[in-house]
């Protein structure tokens, strides 16, 4: 419930306890009523003035992204001025070149951009995404009824590479009410598949004797498994795994790596650079509450969250899912492992 909501249902309550004093008391209380009603004309002048300020925030971090987005892109040469600007503000020994600049992308930018912020990657994936040239987000908001629609699309730029013939790729989550209910993305027109693992076992068969050699095809943890269309089960179903018993991915894992996307994308330099970590800065109202609860709970050892992808040590079906958590042998949930998911 917003401030607004809580003062309008404050107000309703006032009005309500009014209409049951005696006629006597009833002037000083209308009158602290039109004074309450003035305390939230003035919270909804301040909100409204917040919205259009944070709004306008918004459209000019967004041409200041664009414009860095072309240098990082390699779209866009510096210019003697904004050298000049490097030497003048920031390193006085620096040289200004005398010739312009040359446009180059920096290496690896968007990969290091979606890892660091915390995309669902497996250590395959490296190979194909240093094609990836540029990452987009959009977003549309509607309703239907009684309905929130929200869509974010992710939308994937690459340059051309030995792995597939897209040039660009995207994902669309629709979200009802902030709930996803389905995912639609790029159908990969895949030459060389690396996120596939192909194991061969032989089958003797019991009554003949005759061996077959059987291949099987394991989709490994991969960022473009997100590329598959996935919709909102039924919460009272349980989970899907594969013939392996592994969870597969899902809707979840979809929608959190979009929303990660949209959000982090102001920031993708600070990801870029490893500067930004993710972890949301508590105010000081929330840690004296979390010191309150901390007195009355038993203490509990903290979980940090990583944002780093996964060590070339570690096992390749494994890598960082953003969706639900998995439970162990022993029914513990902290044991978070991706899906093995099987790529249309």
């Amino acid at each position: 419930m917003s401030r607004i909501e809580e003062l309008e249902t404050l107000k309703n309550n006032l009005a309500a306890k009014i209409k049951t004093l005696p006629v006597a008391q009833r002037k000083q209380a209308v009158k602290v009523y039109q004074l309450f009603i003035g305390i939230i004309e003035s919270e909804k002048a301040e909100e409204q003035t917040y919205d259009l300020f944070f709004e306008k925030y918004e459209q000019e971090l967004e041409k200041i992204n664009l414009e860095s987005f072309k240098i990082i892109e390699g779209q866009k040469a510096t210019d003697a001025s904004e050298l000049a600007f490097w030497k003048n503000s920031v390193d006085t020994n620096y040289t200004v070149p005398e010739k312009a600049d040359t446009p180059e992308p920096i290496p690896k930018f968007w990969y290091n951009f979606l890892t660091n912020a915390g995309a669902y990657t497996g250590e395959q994936d490296e190979q194909i995404l240093v094609h990836l040239t540029s990452v987009r987000s959009k977003k549309e908001n509607k309703k239907e009824e009684d309905k929130e629609i929200n869509i974010e699309t992710s939308i994937f730029t690459f340059s051309e590479n030995q792995f597939f013939k897209n040039k660009e790729l995207t994902i669309k989550c629709t979200f009802e009410n902030d709930e996803p209910v389905k995912s639609e993305g790029t159908k990969i027109d895949w030459i060389l598949n690396p996120t596939i693992k192909k194991e061969t076992k032989k089958s003797r068969h019991k009554k003949t004797g005759e061996v077959k050699t059987i291949t099987k095809e394991i989709q490994l943890a991969s960022f473009f498994e997100l590329f598959d269309d996935y919709e909102a089960e039924d919460e009272e179903e349980e989970e899907p795994e594969d013939d392996d018993g592994e969870m597969k991915c899902d809707i979840h894992a979809v929608a959190e790596t979009v929303t990660t996307i949209s959000t982090s994308l102001p920031h993708a330099l600070e990801y870029f650079l490893g500067i930004d970590d993710g972890e949301e800065i508590e105010d000081e109202d929330e840690e004296e509450e979390e010191s309150e609860e901390e007195d009355e709970k038993p203490e509990k050892k903290p979980r940090k969250k990583s944002s780093k992808r996964l060590d070339d040590d570690d096992d390749s079906d494994i890598a960082r899912h953003p969706g639900k958590q998995r439970k162990n042998s022993a029914g513990d949930k902290t044991a978070q492992k991706p899906a093995d998911c099987k790529q249309q």
